[in-house]
C-alpha cells in the first residue's frame, strides 16, 4: 500500500506518453509501438506494452480526429473548474500541504509503476469531442503535473461495465493541482490545455488485460472555457 501526498517531485529516467483528445504528437526518444488502427464499437483493448525499461502506451485515439471529420456529438457538457467536492465521486485532489490519499489495487504479481507522460492539446481551443474512454479496474491512478499550464479531466461512472456517458463530468485543473482516480472510474486520456504538458503517472500493473480497458462511446462534446 502506498500513501500519496504533496511533496518534492523526484527525477524519473524513463516513461510513457499517452494521447488524449488531442493532436497526435511524437516525442523522442521513444521507439514506435504498434498502434490500434481501428476501434470496433464497445470493444475492449488491453494496453500495448514495450520493454521492461521503457513502457509506452499509445492508442490511435479516435478523440484525435480533426474538427468536422466525424458525426456531430450527441450532447455538449461544459468543463468547470475542478474542486474537491465535485470530483470526490471520481477521485481525490492534491492542492495543498497535508492532502493525501491511499494508492489501492487488487493486481496480483504486479509492479507499482511511476512513469512520465506527455500530454498534447486538443485540435481546437474551444471544445474537445470525446469518442473513447478508459478505466483501470484493478488500480487507482494518480497524475502529478511537472510542467503543465492547465489540463482537462473528463470522467464518468461505470454502468454494467460500460461508461455511463449520460453522467459524464468535465473539469479543468491548473498545473498546481494533482489528482488520483478511484479504481474503475472511466476517464479520458490526459489532455493538456493552452500548451503541451508533462506529468508523472502512478499506477499498478501486472501486464494483464485488466491493466487498462478502452471503450468507444457515443460521441459527445466538452465545451472549454
Amino acid at each position: 500500500m502506498i500513501i500519496l501526498s504533496i511533496g518534492p517531485v523526484g527525477h524519473f529516467r524513463s516513461g510513457w506518453y499517452n494521447i488524449g483528445c488531442s493532436r497526435l504528437k511524437w516525442q523522442p526518444p521513444l521507439r514506435r509501438s504498434r498502434q490500434f488502427h481501428s476501434l470496433p464499437a464497445r470493444a475492449r483493448f488491453p494496453v500495448n506494452r514495450l520493454s521492461d525499461t521503457t513502457k509506452v502506451e499509445m492508442v490511435n485515439n479516435s478523440n484525435n480526429q480533426k474538427p468536422g471529420s466525424a458525426s456531430p456529438p450527441s450532447c455538449i457538457i461544459n468543463a468547470r473548474p475542478i474542486n474537491a467536492a465535485d470530483f470526490s465521486p471520481f477521485g481525490v485532489l492534491f492542492v495543498a500541504v497535508g492532502h493525501s490519499a491511499t494508492h489501492r489495487h487488487q493486481a496480483t504479481h504486479s509492479d507499482t509503476r511511476i512513469e512520465t507522460q506527455w500530454a498534447t492539446t486538443p485540435p481546437r481551443a474551444d471544445y474537445c469531442d470525446i469518442r473513447l474512454m478508459e478505466k483501470h479496474p484493478l488500480s487507482t491512478q494518480a497524475f502529478f503535473p511537472l510542467d503543465v499550464a492547465r489540463y482537462l479531466i473528463v470522467v464518468c461512472p461505470d454502468a454494467d461495465g460500460q461508461p455511463d456517458s449520460a453522467r459524464a463530468r468535465a473539469f479543468v485543473a491548473d498545473g498546481r493541482t494533482a489528482i488520483q482516480y478511484h479504481q474503475g472510474i472511466w476517464h479520458c486520456n490526459m489532455t493538456a490545455l493552452d500548451r503541451p504538458g508533462l506529468f508523472i503517472n502512478l499506477v499498478q500493473k501486472n501486464g494483464g488485460p485488466q491493466d487498462c480497458i478502452f471503450m468507444e462511446v457515443t460521441p459527445y462534446r466538452v465545451a472549454l472555457n
